[in-house]
């Protein structure tokens, strides 16, 4: 049995492009695959930042309330401190 020289040409561009359409859906679908990984990584490390910057902002509130309770403090002491001054110095007349 001979096989005709056009339906050898035939089949093998037949397979060419089985071979050609195979590759290509297999090529998209590994970047597909690669893109969304990347992008699962980005929004992952976009949640780890913005995590981050929240306990940084939290702590630097904390700081600075403490910052300001501190300096009340030592207001109040000094006012109390001039005070008992004061009196100090009116019951000595």
């Amino acid at each position: 049995m001979q096989i005709s020289l056009g339906l050898f040409i035939g089949v093998a561009v037949a397979l060419a492009l089985i071979v050609g359409i195979i590759t290509h859906f297999v090529t998209v679908s590994n970047l597909r695959k690669n893109a969304e990984s990347k992008i699962g990584n980005a929004e992952a490390k976009a949640r780890e930042i913005i995590d981050d910057a929240v306990k940084t902002a939290e702590t630097t509130k904390k700081e600075s309330l403490l910052e300001v309770k501190e300096e009340s403090i030592r207001t109040k002491n000094e006012l109390e401190k001039e005070t008992k001054r004061k009196k100090s110095g009116v019951t000595a007349l």
